[in-house]
């Protein structure tokens, strides 16, 4: 099905999202995580629920200390990065200050994000 054919409720650029606090206990050890990894081309048309998401991108840059550090690392605490999620109501920008999605006005933009065919197929 095509992206243009989905009738996702679109974001409103500057729209505020508040994320799930993630889960910073449990889970699988690191090194059984590791050695389960694999690469797929199946991928589901299911939406990625808030809290799986919102603990996504808090574990590539979310804040992790008091001081406003993340857990990825930056020099002389220069922050250059940002982290965005596209998806069929829109492409958010992650604010990892308030673990928040904000609507970007760029609107739909899975298409773009690259060359598999899969992305053209997603809700």
């Amino acid at each position: 099905m095509p992206l243009n054919s989905v009738a996702a409720p679109q974001s409103v650029a500057g729209e505020v999202r508040l994320l799930p606090e993630p889960a910073k206990t449990g889970g699988m050890p690191l090194m059984q995580a590791l050695s389960l990894r694999r690469s797929t081309r199946e991928f589901s048309t299911r939406r990625i629920p808030d809290q799986v998401l919102g603990e996504l991108l808090w574990a590539a840059y979310g804040v992790n200390r008091p001081s406003g550090d993340r857990t990825a690392p930056c020099w002389r605490h220069i922050v250059v990065i940002d982290v965005y999620a596209a998806m069929a109501d829109g492409l958010w920008l992650y604010d990892p200050k308030r673990h928040a999605l904000v609507a970007n006005p760029a609107g739909d933009i899975r298409e773009a994000t690259g060359r598999q065919d899969f992305r053209r197929s997603r809700p």
